[in-house]
């Protein structure tokens, strides 16, 4: 079964529309990562800042294998000092 991965991020109003066109230029080298097969960028209705990710994968260790890869902390690295809460990040895994 494929493993879906949410995570939400939270940043300042300002950051977002960067935010928005980073995501964009890196969605394409996410969709080649072996194992992903979709991606997704959503805000969070109600909320000032927080955006979601939704990614699907073939299985834990393809998204593993991702997360240790130099795609994501390239991306990791970019985003991560305009933070201003810790980003929450979940696996699940379909069961019906």
């Amino acid at each position: 079964m494929s493993i879906v991965r949410v995570v939400h991020l939270y940043f300042s109003e300002d950051y977002l529309e960067e935010f928005e066109k980073a995501f964009e230029k890196y969605k394409p080298e996410l969709l080649q990562q072996d194992g992903c097969f979709d991606v997704h960028l959503y805000r969070v209705l109600g909320s000032n800042g927080e955006m979601a990710t939704l990614s699907v994968w073939r299985d834990e260790a393809s998204l593993d294998k991702y997360r240790k890869g130099t795609v994501f902390r390239s991306m990791w690295e970019r985003i991560k000092p305009n933070f201003i809460k810790k980003p929450i990040a979940k696996s699940l895994e379909a069961i019906h």
